[in-house]
């Protein structure tokens, strides 16, 4: 089967996904160029509420990328598993709050490695406020203003926390 090369990895990746092993996915799907398969296999996942499984893989890529040459990559996986992980609270109740205070880790982990990056500093903001550190939260929407002075997520964020506290 490896003599046909890419193809035959990154089919080598679609059958290590639905057998759980999502490192050994990764790991081919990154050896055959298909880092795209990741993606669409992580959307699949979620769609269909597996978020663990969409996890794992999304955990294999950050440990499969370097972290001197691939910061952005690394920080748009960390984010995606603060996404996840949001997305699986709202319907896991027994493990919600450790996926709450794993997103809050995974936005902050995006957010150090592309400090500029809006996106990953509104996510922050708005999961530190709900589910962490109210400081932080007024914090990273500061930071967001210094950065973009009328981001209205970010206005609107400094408002909520002001209403509240």
């Amino acid at each position: 089967a490896s003599d046909c090369g890419e193809p035959c990895v990154a089919e080598r990746g679609d059958a290590e996904v639905r057998s759980g092993r999502a490192g050994d996915a990764v790991r081919d799907y990154l050896a055959a160029h298909a880092a795209g398969r990741i993606s669409t296999t992580v959307d699949g996942l979620a769609a269909q509420h597996r978020y663990d499984e969409a996890l794992a893989i999304e955990r294999a890529l950050i440990r499969g990328l370097d972290p001197l040459l691939d910061q952005a990559d690394i920080a748009a996986a960390e984010a995606q598993v603060g996404d996840l992980d949001v997305k699986a609270a709202k319907v896991d109740a027994v493990r919600r709050a450790m996926y709450r205070r794993d997103a809050i880790k995974s936005f902050a982990a995006a957010n150090r490695l592309a400090p500029l990056n809006e996106g990953y500093l509104l996510s922050l903001g708005y999961s530190q406020m709900q589910w962490g550190d109210r400081r932080e939260a007024r914090r990273a929407f500061e930071r967001e203003l210094e950065l973009h002075p009328t981001q209205p997520d970010a206005e609107r964020g400094l408002a909520l926390l002001g209403k509240e506290g």
